[in-house]
């Protein structure tokens, strides 16, 4: 769950490296236009980011344009192809510039387990890329909340309530936070609140029943 500020002019950065990357893109191409392996990789490339470009608008409220590296895997294959067929090209060097990147991948790989210990550990790390109105904060506050840690839980809910005011969604964590505590009566009003506001809410029903 990452995000990045939609391009909003000719001049931004982004806009110079994508249309560089674009012409030695098309220009290899066309060198390699009578090679049937470099034309299929860079197509399936191509092909595979075209589902991509459905999803950017998937969180409109956030302003920001959603991003994932899973949605590259499919398009990887294309990569793969031409980096072999480059591999085999260059003979020995290629041999050692594939040892190359196996072992920068492993290393990438190695370090990236990290962010992967805990739910906590999860949370915490998505919520460093689209830092503000992130709903995912409410994954890590229910998370405190089931470990016991209701002071931190009850700092992510200032942040999250600071950036959802009027959800009903934020009465529901409140709700939760007041009931962890024992403060019962302070998490009725605050499930009654969240169905004022959505009285849909299932969840803030089962819970005032409870």
């Amino acid at each position: 769950f990452r995000s990045v500020t939609f391009i909003t002019g000719i001049f931004d950065q982004r806009v110079l490296f994508t249309s560089l990357f674009l012409i030695l893109f098309i220009y290899s191409l066309l060198k390699l236009r009578k090679n049937r392996i470099a034309i299929f990789g860079a197509a399936w490339f191509l092909c595979g980011l075209i589902p991509v470009f459905f999803l950017l608008g998937i969180y409109p409220w956030l302003k920001r344009a959603m991003m994932a590296e899973s949605w590259l895997y499919l398009s990887c294959l294309g990569i793969f192809v031409l980096f072999a067929m480059i591999k085999e090209k260059l003979g020995e060097a290629g041999k050692v510039l594939f040892l190359i990147v196996v072992a920068a991948s492993a290393y990438l790989t190695y370090q990236a387990n990290a962010y992967w210990q805990d739910n906590i550990t999860v949370y915490k790390n998505t919520l460093k890329y689209p830092s503000e109105s992130n709903p995912v904060r409410k994954n890590l506050i229910r998370e405190y909340l089931r470990q016991g840690m209701h002071a931190d839980a009850f700092i992510e809910l200032k942040k999250f309530a600071r950036d959802y005011p009027e959800s009903s969604e934020r009465y529901l964590l409140q709700g939760d936070y007041y009931s962890a505590i024992g403060a019962f009566s302070a998490a009725q009003a605050s499930y009654k609140a969240a169905l004022i506001i959505n009285r849909y809410n299932l969840e803030a029903q089962e819970k005032l029943k409870d």
